[in-house]
């Protein structure tokens, strides 16, 4: 059994500095801890989930798994802010054109095309990998394929 991860404000600024205030990306508290609210819906955050977290014994893989999906989702926010949804497509610079794209997701749910839109969602993806059932498929704790 492992604990449950506690939102650290303190730690994740320190961690992802580019959120602080005075920074280009800066997030409110409140932003982030919604932020973080949402990383534990995509990922259990329970004592029971299948991504261990034991800081008494030094395993902190679900917090940094978390961490990283709140970094992936405030800059997916920021990006949104801009007018730019999705990865960059093509470029003008004369008259400056720009074009997005947004990742398909499929019925199975978040795929690599979603995490790849910002680097911590890369790492977070990498971190992901190793607990997929079938690939890419993420599933809870208590799946069962009947119901």
């Amino acid at each position: 059994m492992g604990a449950v991860v506690e939102w650290d404000e303190t730690e994740f600024r320190l961690l992802y500095p580019q959120f602080n205030e005075g920074m280009q990306f800066y997030c409110t508290s409140e932003h982030l801890a919604a932020l973080f609210e949402m990383a534990c819906a995509l990922v259990d955050n329970s004592p029971s989930s299948t991504i261990p977290y034991d800081p008494v014994n030094g395993v902190t893989i679900r917090k940094m798994l978390l961490y990283a999906i709140v970094c992936h989702l405030a800059m997916l926010a920021w990006q949104g802010k801009q007018g730019q949804y999705g990865t960059v497509t093509n470029a003008t610079e004369g008259s400056v054109t720009a074009g997005f794209t947004m990742p398909t997701l499929p019925s199975s749910g978040l795929t690599q095309a979603w995490f790849a839109q910002t680097a911590c969602g890369l790492f977070a993806f990498s971190l992901l990998r190793r607990y997929a059932l079938g690939g890419v498929s993420y599933k809870p704790s208590k799946y069962h394929p009947w119901g």
